[in-house]
């Protein structure tokens, strides 16, 4: 998730034109970050992700994502098995807040990390009537579970 949102705002064309911290094009694709410009990246992809957690955990939880055109949790669609644009992804799992763990140990939020253990531990269980790729599933659970438990075991992260 973190990733992904930072490959979008970074690499695109414009993001020199929408992000204060990247003065031109070609800074945008060769320059170095001054340590202001770098504090003030950080802070801005910290205030991202808690703005797409916060409101995933008040508003979608216990379902897979946020819709953010209504601001509802959206999860597998059973009414309609053959909407795979949606089903293909989506279990009932809580795919959010799993693949939310990562950022949390990466932005060193013990508590919220400890938090979401436990909602994941309560509230979720793969044993679902449901079909979905293995793909999706595979490096975005898989994925956050890994990353996290390898960024938590190694010493030199401590």
């Amino acid at each position: 998730m973190l990733l992904s949102l930072l490959m979008l705002m970074f690499m695109s064309d414009d993001a020199y034109a929408r992000f204060p911290f990247i003065r031109d094009r070609y800074t945008a694709t060769f320059g170095a970050f001054t340590k202001k410009q770098l504090q003030d990246a950080k802070q801005s992809t910290r205030d991202m992700f808690y703005f797409a957690y916060d409101n995933y955990v008040r508003h979608a939880f216990p379902l897979d994502e946020l819709d953010p055109i209504n601001c509802t949790g959206r999860g597998h669609d059973h009414a309609n098995p053959s909407n795979i644009n949606i089903n293909d992804v989506l279990g009932d799992y809580s795919l959010s807040l799993i693949e939310s763990l990562d950022s949390l140990v990466v932005f060193a939020n013990k508590s919220e990390f400890h938090n979401a253990v436990r909602l994941i531990i309560d509230n979720v269980s793969f044993e679902r009537n449901v079909t979905v790729q293995v793909f999706e599933p595979t490096i975005r659970v898989i994925g956050s579970l890994l990353s996290a438990h390898l960024i938590l075991t190694d010493e030199s992260n401590m």
